[in-house]
């Protein structure tokens, strides 16, 4: 008797871990979560999660590798209880990549309502990327599902990754707007996508391939047509002031702008090479940060790269002194001018671009005389700005 419940106790152990059978299969991995503006309620939420393999409809590795949900709710909560109770799976948040947000919220000044409203659902993880979206969002999260054959978080983390290696799309998560629209200083840049209507519907891009192609680099938003890969694309920055998008930058400008706030890496430059009608690429990176004073009525921006000559057309000596002072002047004149570009543009638009006021707030800066009153003119005075740029040479012994 006592071996038979011995045995008993020995068989209910081993099972435990599988009491239940769906243990796998009973949560929604939610990887997108889209927000645009709602017909009978204040938005309409679309979650987007992948289809896991061997579930109804995909036997056989056929059917649909995606689904999602669509509500209308007046918060991201409400959707959220929605969703639950319209789906038999239990909607986890744990590997949420993309909260996007349509620019036609982001321009009424809804980005600070939304984005508050996540600090109070904790299930949402606040490292998300956020994105502002030409046209619908949730057409942006529909450009993933022509990729029938791929991983929908594989594609969405190449796609992250390929910006953040390219250094011209903003990282900004949910918890860094949080921060922004919280303190009330300085002006947040987001993270600009759209839908890639060249994209084919069977054509694919393969896994682990590159989400943003180098010669697209400097390309203004909507400028150049592409044919095939992923159906959406992050192709630049949507600016914020006091809460409200005040406008946007294309992928090249986006560059340029991260190098006046302090935020910028590194990058590849394509150059016309002084000495012939060819092309020279340099690697440019930061040298520090930016240098900001306060001398005058307005502030004083010293942006500090270095370069480095790291492909050539045509090959010649980069470091021959003559041509070392061509290509450094050449590199000099193009990254200046398109930095005081930039800046003229922020300055347009009314807004911190800058992200001045933020510095300050954070004591990275000091302006003997800034006060409020110094903070409210910064933007109507601009910025003036200056480059410190170094050319390193390819003989490191010949510096």
């Amino acid at each position: 008797m006592k071996g038979r419940v011995l045995l008993v106790l020995c068989l209910l152990f081993c099972l435990c871990g599988c009491s239940d059978g769906l243990e796998l299969d009973d949560s929604a991995h939610v990887l997108s979560i889209a927000v645009d503006k709602g017909e009978e309620k204040d938005y309409r939420f679309t979650f987007q999660m992948p289809v896991l393999m061997g579930s109804e409809g995909t036997v056989g590795g056929e059917g649909a590798r995606f689904r999602s949900i669509s509500l209308e709710a007046e918060n991201i909560m409400d959707a959220f209880e929605s969703a639950n109770h319209a789906d038999a799976r239990y909607m986890n948040f744990a590997h949420l990549n993309f909260f996007a947000v349509s620019e036609e919220l982001a321009r009424a000044g809804e980005m600070p309502e939304l984005i508050a409203s996540c600090a109070y659902f904790a299930e949402l993880r606040d490292g998300a990327m956020v994105v502002v979206t030409e046209g619908k969002a949730e057409d942006f999260l529909k450009g993933f599902e022509n990729e029938k054959e791929s991983n929908l978080e594989r594609l969405q983390e190449n796609l992250i990754s390929g910006a953040q290696t390219s250094a011209i799309i903003p990282d900004t998560t949910v918890a860094d707007l949080m921060e922004y629209f919280t303190d009330g200083r300085g002006d947040a840049v987001v993270a600009l996508g759209g839908v890639n209507e060249g994209a084919s519907e069977g054509g694919g891009q393969e896994e682990g391939a590159p989400a943003l192609a180098q010669n697209a680099m400097d390309d203004e938003i909507g400028e150049t047509e592409r044919s095939g890969g992923l159906g959406s694309e992050l192709r630049g920055c949507a600016l914020f002031s006091g809460g409200t998008m005040k406008g946007s930058f294309g992928a090249g400008d986006t560059r340029f702008l991260l190098m006046l706030r302090g935020e910028f890496q590194q990058m590849r430059y394509v150059l016309s090479d002084p000495a012939n009608k060819d092309t020279l690429t340099l690697n440019v990176t930061r040298d520090g940060e930016p240098e900001i004073t306060f001398e005058g009525e307005k502030p004083t921006i010293t942006v500090r790269l270095r370069a480095r000559v790291v492909d050539q057309s045509t090959f010649m000596d980069p470091d021959a002194p003559h041509v070392y002072e061509e290509i450094h002047t050449a590199a000099y004149n193009a990254l200046y001018g398109q930095l005081v570009k930039v800046s003229d543009d922020v300055m347009a638009l009314g807004a911190d671009g800058w992200n001045l006021g933020r510095r300050l707030s954070l004591g990275k800066i000091l302006w003997k005389n800034h006060g409020e009153e110094g903070l409210d003119r910064m933007p109507k005075k601009g910025v003036e700005v200056r480059l410190s740029m170094r050319l390193l040479k390819q003989d490191p012994y010949r510096r």
